[in-house]
């Protein structure tokens, strides 16, 4: 699958934002609260795939864990189109911060942000 040239530009964007933090979860609050805010990605999808590619590039010893929330979304992806899965198995795979969470968290208040603004307006 192709990554998108705004996606492309994304990452590297958040990749900055994430090489400014030492700290892994200071790290991953920081590029999905960015991701949220992209001023050229709109799609959530893309947001938070964006995101997780920042850290990816930035985070080499988090990378095992990033690529097990991954397959977990996608997994439960399958999931929600009627393949089986053992949902036991996979919530033993996923340990660490939960980057889907995060992102959607960091979404929601900006999504609330958004109609305050408008309700205020």
């Amino acid at each position: 699958m192709a990554i998108p040239t705004s996606t492309m530009i994304a990452i590297t964007e958040l990749k900055l934002i994430a090489e400014e933090e030492p700290d892994y979860a200071q790290r991953v609050e920081k590029v999905m609260a960015a991701a949220v805010q992209h001023w050229m990605v709109t799609d959530e999808q893309e947001q938070f795939r964006a995101a997780c590619g920042a850290l990816l590039l930035t985070s080499p010893d988090q990378a095992d864990e990033i690529k097990s929330q991954l397959r977990s979304l996608n997994a439960l992806g399958a999931m929600l189109s009627g393949v089986p899965l053992d949902l036991e198995a996979l919530a033993e795979q996923n340990k660490g911060i939960p980057l889907p969470t995060v992102y959607l968290r960091d979404a929601f208040k900006a999504a609330l942000n958004k109609d305050r603004v408008r309700s205020n307006g």
